[in-house]
């Protein structure tokens, strides 16, 4: 793991990690989908990830 204090570095690494469930969750509900794609679309979003919690 990146230094925390490294903001790219930080940003560069969770882009590189995935959530198994995420695609399954759009699948079952499509409109997780929209609220990502607009989450990311917002301006100043570095990153827009859906928690695996």
């Amino acid at each position: 793991m990146p230094d925390p204090r490294n903001r790219e570095a930080w940003l560069l690494w969770l882009s590189k990690q995935r959530n198994d469930l995420e695609v399954p969750a759009q699948n079952l509900v499509p409109v997780i989908g929209n609220v990502l794609a607009a989450l990311r679309a917002a301006p100043g979003v570095a990153l827009a990830r859906m928690s695996g919690s």
